[in-house]
């Protein structure tokens, strides 16, 4: 990790960068936690959740938290970051201590990936199907392992057979996105081909399209890696834009 703050510049937005007393504060706790590794995993994932919500990196004139976290953390991947943020936003520093967040946060991707919606924040509610088992079985009586298992059943395709280059890049996908994003990647075989399907809460938007940058755009497919992008973020805005529409209206006034 970096351990002093210097004045630099934002090479994307040429802006100065100036660490702000706030910023340089929270990083400095920031990483203390993250040498205590799992022990003190939920604080530091609540803590990095402060410098997101807050914009702290921004004030600063980073021109995303990524860039901050990238520069100040080189020995903490993104992925752990967000895991440990996703635990810390989503269950109690309690819970958290019980079960562990690693554990968690198989949890919450198996939750996507089911697309269940669990209503009490306990986890002991939600019930898990693991392979082999004939019922369901409750997450307390779940190991990591079990959670593994049953989210790796939920990844696989529909048995229909992939085309070889569309198996690699979603191999490179996978890889991108790491064991432990809270970014969930689906797919399954269909008339068109292999549709592909992203499950993700929308703050981690742009965290997609730069894995999708990262992975599309190569030697070999930059001009596709633009347009892929630049459709992407034009059918999101259209979606966006709809949506925002239908808010602040009263219900009496929505078309059936």
């Amino acid at each position: 990790m970096k351990g002093d703050f210097m004045d630099q510049t934002d090479a994307g937005s040429r802006s100065q960068i100036v660490d702000s007393p706030e910023l340089i504060e929270a990083a400095k706790v920031l990483e203390a936690l993250l040498k205590e590794a799992e022990k003190a995993a939920w604080k530091a994932g609540d803590y990095y959740n402060r410098i997101l919500d807050q914009k702290l990196a921004e004030k600063s004139g980073y021109r995303h938290a990524r860039d901050f976290f990238s520069t100040r953390f080189k020995d903490v991947s993104q992925s752990t970051l967000s895991h440990y943020g996703a635990v810390a936003r989503t269950f109690s520093e309690r819970v958290a201590t019980t079960y562990g967040v690693w554990r968690l946060s198989a949890l919450l991707t198996y939750e996507k990936l089911a697309r269940l919606e669990p209503l009490d924040t306990d986890p002991e509610s939600v019930f898990v199907q693991v392979p082999g088992d004939h019922e369901p079985r409750a997450f307390a009586d779940c190991h990591r392992t079990d959670l593994l298992k049953a989210i790796q059943q939920l990844k696989r395709h529909s048995g229909q057979p992939v085309p070889p280059d569309e198996e690699a890049l979603l191999q490179r996908l996978h890889q991108a996105l790491g064991e432990h994003s809270p970014i969930a990647l689906t797919s399954r075989q269909g008339r068109e081909g292999t549709l592909v399907v992203f499950t993700l809460a929308l703050k981690e938007v742009t965290s997609l399209l730069d894995v999708l940058e990262h992975v599309l755009k190569g030697p070999e497919a930059v001009k596709a890696s633009a347009e892929v992008m630049q459709q992407f973020a034009q059918e999101f805005a259209k979606g966006m834009e709809a949506w925002g529409k239908t808010l602040g209206t009263p219900p009496d006034e929505k078309k059936p």
